[in-house]
């Protein structure tokens, strides 16, 4: 829940997400969230099953953990080709 200055509750951040951006008349096929601890990938395609890349920032470089990181960068990786061809 998203509050507002004075601590009262307004929309969650689904639903700014789908009626701001993704309700838009040509929204973008992806919006990148960030925050301090992580990262949100989130594909207009996917979202209505409430699929979405998340990249806790602590886990990926906080821990030097090399694995964590080749698993985000190889992902992101495959997200680049797919968007210049069709990937299943």
């Amino acid at each position: 829940m998203l509050t507002d200055g004075d601590g009262k509750g307004s929309e969650t951040w689904e639903a700014l997400i789908s009626e701001w951006v993704f309700g838009h008349e040509i929204p973008p096929r992806w919006v990148l969230a960030v925050s301090r601890d992580q990262l949100l990938l989130i594909d207009r395609q996917k979202w209505a099953a409430s699929r979405l890349l998340r990249f806790e920032l602590d886990t990926l470089l906080g821990e030097n953990n090399p694995d964590a990181f080749l698993a985000a960068a190889t992902a992101k990786a495959k997200q680049t080709a797919c968007s210049w061809m069709l990937c299943v």
